[in-house]
């Protein structure tokens, strides 16, 4: 269960970044305020998913010897 769940953060982290793009570009190509918003909106979602995907997948390896 771990590694689909594992699969399914990276594919909703993929979705995200082309979606950003895509928004980005339609930015460049029709300068509509609204998705250059949408691009930001999409950046700092895959930034909260990279912080929890960060958290839930460190290891606890056991105790450090000093």
């Amino acid at each position: 269960m771990e590694t689909a769940f594992y699969l399914y953060t990276i594919v909703v982290m993929l979705a995200c970044v082309a979606a950003g793009a895509v928004s980005l570009s339609a930015y460049f190509v029709s300068r509509r305020r609204s998705f250059l918003f949408a691009s930001v909106m999409l950046l700092f979602y895959f930034l909260d998913l990279a912080l929890i995907f960060q958290g839930s997948s460190v290891v606890s390896v056991g105790e450090i010897p000093a």
